[in-house]
Order: C-alpha cells, then sequence, then structure tokens
C-alpha cells in the first residue's frame, strides 16, 4: 500500500462517506496517479523542465497516462515516475503522446512499457470499451478516439487527434468498436486546433460502451460533497499528497467570495460548476469546470479529482464522479479542474 494511503483513513471523510467502498476507492485512484516530468522549449529558454501529476489508465492491457496540456505542451516524450515519492530509486519510464485537446487542457501518452510499472496498474479496470479505431474509407487505419457525450446535441461523439484541417470529409471516417461494430461518420465538428469531434448516429454505440456512462457511485448523493485531489502538489519535495476541500461558491447576496471549509453546510450555487465558456478562460472549451478548495499547488496539474457525494449528471448528461485537476484562480482562494471523467469500474 502507499504512503499517501496509509496517510489517509475514512475517518478524515464527513461521516457520510467513512466508509470501506469509499476508502478503497479513494486507495485505488492514489495508485494510479503518477509524477509527469517534461522538457519542454520556450521562448526564453532552449529547454525547461517542467513537473506536473497525471492519471493512469489502461485499454486492451495498454497503458496510457492523462495530464495537463499546460504542463507537458507538445512534447512528444515524457517521463513518467512511479511511487509516492520520487527519488533515485523510483521506476520510471518513457511515455509518448497519442493526442491532446488545447481547450480541454489535456494530453494523453502512451506508456512504453509494461515491464517498468508497478504490478497494480495492469490489475486495473480496462477502458477499452471507450477506445475507438477511426479508419478511412480505404480501411486504413488513421488513428485512436474517445467516446464522449455531449450534453448539448444529446448524443455520443468521438473525441479524435485528427487536426481539424485535416478531417476535410466526414464520410471518409468509419469508426470501429471493441465489439467489432463500425459507425460511419457523418459531421466533424471543431474542437481544438489539435483535435477534432466526429459526430455518428449514437444508436450504433454498442450497449457495453453506454453503460460506462451509467455507473452508479459508492455512495447516497449528498448536500455535504466534498471534493478530493491526489496529486504532487510540491514538484520540489515530490511527494504524493491525498488532500481533501469543499466546493467553492460564491455569495449571492454580497458579491463576495467565499470559502466553504468542511463541516458546514454546503449552500447551493450555481457558480461552483460552470461551463468552461462561462468561466472566463478563453484557453478553455468544451468542458464543465468545477471550483473547489482542496489544496493544491504547481505539481498538482494533471491530478486526480474525486468528487464525493454530488450528483453531476445534471451538468454533464450522465454519471460522473472523477475529474483532472487543472489549476488555481489567481487572486481567488479556489481551485479548479474539469469533471466528467468515466467512473471507476471494479478490477
Amino acid at each position: 500500500m502507499s504512503r499517501a494511503c496509509n496517510q489517509f483513513t475514512r475517518a478524515n471523510l464527513p461521516n457520510p462517506y467513512q466508509t470501506k467502498t469509499v476508502e478503497d476507492l479513494i486507495k485505488q485512484m492514489t495508485e494510479r496517479v503518477v509524477y509527469i516530468r517534461a522538457k519542454v522549449n520556450t521562448k526564453t529558454v532552449n529547454t525547461k523542465t517542467r513537473r506536473g501529476s497525471g492519471i493512469v489508465f489502461k485499454s486492451d492491457d495498454e497503458l496510457y497516462v492523462q495530464t495537463c496540456r499546460h504542463v507537458v505542451e507538445e512534447e512528444v516524450e515524457i517521463t513518467v515516475i512511479f511511487g509516492d515519492i520520487v527519488d533515485d530509486s523510483s521506476r520510471s519510464t518513457i511515455a509518448k503522446r497519442i493526442g491532446s485537446c488545447r481547450f480541454q487542457d489535456k494530453a494523453i501518452y502512451r506508456l512504453n512499457s509494461s515491464d517498468l510499472v508497478p504490478s497494480c496498474f495492469m490489475e486495473m479496470s480496462d477502458v477499452s470499451d471507450l477506445v475507438v479505431d477511426i479508419k478511412t474509407d480505404k480501411g486504413r487505419k488513421v488513428n485512436k478516439g474517445l467516446v464522449e457525450y455531449d450534453m448539448s446535441g444529446n448524443q455520443y461523439v468521438i473525441h479524435s487527434s485528427i487536426p481539424y484541417s485535416h478531417a476535410v470529409n466526414p464520410a471518409q471516417y468509419t469508426v470501429h468498436f471493441q465489439n467489432g461494430t463500425f459507425a460511419v461518420c457523418t459531421d466533424i465538428g471543431l474542437c481544438s486546433s489539435t483535435c477534432c469531434r466526429l459526430y455518428i448516429d449514437s444508436s450504433l454505440v454498442p450497449k457495453q460502451t453506454t453503460d460506462l456512462f451509467k455507473l452508479d457511485p459508492p455512495w447516497q448523493y449528498n448536500q455535504d460533497w466534498v471534493v478530493v485531489v491526489i496529486s504532487f502538489p510540491k514538484p520540489s519535495r515530490k511527494e504524493k499528497r491525498i488532500s481533501l476541500g469543499k466546493p467553492y461558491s460564491k455569495d449571492s447576496t454580497t458579491g463576495k467570495e467565499k470559502r466553504i471549509s468542511l463541516g458546514k453546510p454546503y449552500s447551493k450555487d450555481s457558480t461552483t460548476i460552470v461551463s468552461a465558456e462561462d468561466f472566463g478562460i478563453a484557453s478553455i472549451k468544451n468542458a464543465m469546470i468545477l471550483k473547489h478548495t482542496a489544496f493544491t499547488r504547481g505539481g498538482s496539474s494533471g491530478g486526480c479529482l474525486l468528487i464525493i457525494g454530488k450528483d453531476l449528471s445534471s451538468y454533464l448528461g450522465y454519471k460522473s464522479y472523477l475529474g483532472m485537476h487543472i489549476g488555481r484562480e489567481e487572486g481567488f482562494d479556489f481551485n479548479y479542474g474539469f469533471i466528467g471523467l468515466i467512473n471507476q469500474t471494479k478490477p
């Protein structure tokens, strides 16, 4: 068991969530959070090392890591380091970029070798039913894509790293699912300069895929909901940390920002969860943003968000309690991340 898990127990949670099931889920997600190191070129310095956190997932017995694009920029390779404390004895491997989305501030890399990673990663649940192959009309494999749900259109879409400028004719693409079925692309939408959205007939998405958007959380929904962040908040210390916080809301009567601390009733306020467009940062779009007060620092970007006790389906159109921490809004006492990652299934 990890050091971070040993320092965390269910007693740290509010009473409604002090169950072994919730504690085990937090420990599972803690194991999946890794330390990210990338050497990027900047305008002022030829090479600069940036550090952050990432979340590992498995598809078809291959391991991938998702992190924030602003941490790794467009680097082709990054270093993924395992363990709760990063030092000279830590295991590490190289990961190669699969794709990124500037507007969702996320980047996905494939780990080079499963031989170098801890065994717990190979034991995690497989999300291959969310991953599709995108082929041209000539049958040539083009790229991987992720099935996502677009609440605005009440439909499933395929998020692909094919640049929008290259995706001219929708009918030339077919989307192939893990169960062997496929769907023809009917339209293409711009996401960012590095990716696009492929639209298909949602009725053709297999049931084993759509079922992943309906997984129930291991708790009852409650007004006293909390946010858990798992990350490496201080890159210089290189130590993983589990932090608890509350939703962050704005006092609608005074217009002043306030911090809701643990143990106090949650004041329902629509500013706690907002669309990226309403959040007001031009670089982020096509996502739902959660404001929270859990402890984070620069190295927390790319870390895991767990939203415990809150029903997010009215914001997303499906069930989810997972997200990724992005950053901190300077000038205000809150942090933020995007929500909507698919819920953890039992290994």
